[in-house]
């Protein structure tokens, strides 16, 4: 058993490390020519600030569902802030993105906004998704990773799996994850770590711990908890505010860490700002590299934008092929280079922090 580790959820690999291995799953790249080359289009493509890009999304986020049972206040989701409708996406329409998109992706994430574990075909896509050589992530709240879940998944092939706890205590736990039940979770993590130990699987099981000002004073009872079910690494991750701007100051101050370094964000003058403006260093890559595709086709610009504000067209309908270089999604690159903070979804960002 690998020992458990603290770190942020992405490991710290140089340029050249980060081409051999995956900074999420700690694995090796699933290379192959064709991809290689697409990489290298996509990587060009951005470098050379092209609206137009040469190659295709190496890695895509793909939601199985936008259901959730929690009431998480700050997820759109548990929150009721999202619009979107709800539903599952079926494995049918999964393995035609697959089908199109297999060859040039490097990874394909089973999340967004939703707890991915409700979608019955959930682990027939991984699967499909493995047979193709796709590195395969997922997230989830664990509620529902029981025995026969947790063999599922472990059968499946999955490659990461994100677990959030966020606390080590059922009444700091339930301030946020709302309508959870913390020993339930703990016990379904002891039972997976377990049994794929037992099963000598290489799946890479992650504790997130999502840092507000109720569970703070928790994090070493946290960690401690994570080496004691033996899981591969502890992350703690920084509170994002869905629009954040619209947030009033009282509901931040009921989450916001005390500690400045575990924030993302700061009040000056009564609002809440990004605690630093990076933005202009390290440029937005996702409309260029990736790309999310919701439970019913809607094809959004990033994970940030739950709602699809910024719909680019839908993928049952074109397909990814057709829409990647459409003149919505070729505007939408032209306004990220010239004008980002004037993108609704953009001022919220603050992915170039981590």
């Amino acid at each position: 058993m690998q020992k458990t580790t603290f770190r942020h959820r992405l490991f710290r690999y140089s340029g050249l490390e980060r081409f051999f291995r995956d900074p999420i799953t700690h694995k090796p790249r699933p290379h192959s020519l064709k991809r290689i080359f697409n990489l290298i289009l996509v990587f060009l493509s951005r470098m050379l600030k092209f609206s137009y890009v040469f190659g295709y999304p190496y890695n895509i986020i793909i939601e199985p569902t936008n259901v959730c049972t929690l009431n998480c206040p700050m997820c759109p989701s548990g929150n009721r802030m999202m619009k979107r409708r709800r539903g599952m996406m079926r494995f049918d329409d999964f393995k035609r993105i697959i089908d199109e998109m297999g060859d040039y992706l490097y990874q394909v994430g089973l999340m967004n906004y939703g707890e991915s574990l409700l979608n019955p075909e959930l682990y027939d896509m991984i699967r499909y998704a493995k047979r193709k050589n796709i590195t395969t992530i997922l997230s989830t709240n664990a509620l529902f990773l029981n025995e026969e879940n947790s063999l599922k998944v472990l059968k499946s092939g999955l490659d990461f799996l994100s677990i959030s706890l966020d606390g080590a205590s059922q009444d700091t736990y339930v301030k946020y994850r709302i309508k959870g039940d913390f020993p339930k979770v703990v016990e379904n993590i002891d039972y997976l770590v377990k049994k794929k130990n037992n099963l000598k699987s290489s799946l890479f099981v992650d504790i997130g711990f999502l840092v507000t000002r109720f569970n703070q004073k928790e994090i070493e009872k946290a960690k401690d908890l994570a080496v004691k079910l033996g899981v591969d690494n502890f992350s703690l991750v920084k509170f994002a505010f869905p629009d954040y701007k619209t947030v009033s100051k009282e509901k931040v101050l009921e989450f916001l860490p005390e500690d400045p370094f575990l924030s993302r964000y700061k009040i000056v003058d009564g609002k809440l700002e990004l605690q630093k403006k990076s933005r202009e260093k390290t440029p937005c890559i996702w409309v260029w590299d990736r790309a999310v595709i919701n439970w019913d086709g809607s094809l959004c610009p990033c994970c940030v934008d739950y709602d699809c504000r910024y719909y680019l067209g839908n993928y049952f309908d074109q397909g990814l092929k057709k829409i990647w270089n459409s003149k919505k999604y070729r505007d939408l690159r032209k306004k990220i280079l010239k004008d980002r903070d004037k993108i609704e979804i953009c001022y919220n960002c603050s992915a170039s922090m981590d």
